[in-house]
């Protein structure tokens, strides 16, 4: 019950740009469902942790996390991909998106 709400409250530090906060209770998320060996919520912490990690970078906030986007975002669509998610295909477009930004410059 704790990812279920968790992941709304996490999303919403980060929205808020409170990203310490929201990595906290990713970092939280993601080790409950590797303890109880649950998949449903793991993808989408882990996206939400590389989502932060990106907004840290494009605002100029020093960060002590040295995150590979294109790794990241890999992860996701497999864990996604097991989960049996619908969201498979938003990590997979994020994908392309930032494929293209490194084509572009």
């Amino acid at each position: 019950m704790y990812e279920f709400v968790m992941i709304y409250v996490r999303s919403q530090w980060g929205n808020r740009g409170e990203y310490n906060k929201a990595d906290k209770h990713s970092l939280n998320i993601i080790e409950g469902c590797l303890r109880n060996r649950r998949l449903w919520a793991l993808h989408d912490s882990l996206y939400d942790r590389w989502w932060n990690h990106a907004e840290r970078r494009k605002r100029g906030i020093p960060t002590d996390i040295v995150l590979d986007d294109e790794r990241e975002l890999n992860q996701c669509i497999r864990l996604g991909e097991l989960a049996r998610s619908h969201s498979v295909s938003f990590y997979q477009e994020k994908l392309k998106v930032l494929a293209g930004n490194h084509n572009s410059g």
